[in-house]
């Protein structure tokens, strides 16, 4: 069932940085649909736009397309909040450290109030030498953090460093987890998960799985904490 929508993320959504755009173009249409190649969000430079490849309502959308350099390509497997508030966002990077960028979508999969889950997508776009656009594989983040922390109570436990959580008064004295909010960023050039932690209903800091290139894909390195990064 799907969970009651969060203010906060609606704030997210609107002090998102200028270079990941969110939404697309044009109003749904009388009956309240959005029509198939409806623009779900477009990036300036690289020229980069994502489209509903069918006609959606408030449902999810599945199935996106995506045009970039004179490549069109569909991901049938995409999916993506049919609300326009979470359309998905859009960022250049050099992630692969080719010197080239490639893009990082970010694709709303779950929300509530205190829930946010985002889906990393990311892509190679096309040059002088392949003319075709194409899908990085990125490595599920969640069990590659389960693997690399130990949760207790008052505490996360990473490569054998203990780090006390600021927990508010009367939080409930149970492990802790991986919280109900999951986003991706880019930092110094590497693509990163990050996701809260959390106690039974109290947010403490961030864990940041960084990941690294290896064959083409992109793989879990290392975890690290930070206690700034609060919900």
């Amino acid at each position: 069932m799907r969970r009651p929508v969060a203010r906060s993320l609606l704030a997210l959504a609107l002090a998102l940085p200028a270079f990941a755009v969110a939404g697309g173009s044009g109003g749904p249409r009388s009956d309240g649909t959005f029509p198939a190649g409806q623009v779900l969000a477009r990036l300036a430079q690289p020229a980069v736009t994502l489209e509903g490849v069918r006609a959606f309502k408030w449902n999810d959308i599945t199935g996106i397309r995506v045009r970039a350099g004179g490549a069109v390509r569909v991901f049938p497997a995409w999916r993506s909040i049919g609300n326009p508030t979470f359309w998905p966002t859009l960022q250049a990077a050099d992630l692969t450290g080719d010197g080239r960028p490639e893009v990082l979508a970010q694709l709303m999969v779950d929300e509530g109030t205190g829930y946010a889950i985002f889906d990393a997508r990311v892509l190679a776009l096309p040059d002088a030498l392949n003319g075709e656009l194409w899908e990085l594989n990125v490595a599920e983040p969640l069990n590659a953090i389960r693997a690399r922390v130990t949760f207790a109570p008052g505490a996360v436990i990473v490569g054998g460093v203990r780090h006390t959580l600021d927990l508010p008064e009367g939080a409930p004295a149970v492990p802790s987890r991986i919280g109900d909010q999951l986003r991706w960023s880019v930092r110094g050039g590497r693509l990163v998960a990050e996701a809260t932690v959390q106690q039974d209903w109290a947010f403490s800091g961030t864990l940041l799985l960084i990941y690294r290139v290896q064959g083409g894909n992109l793989v879990p390195e290392r975890v690290e904490y930070d206690a700034r990064i609060q919900d």
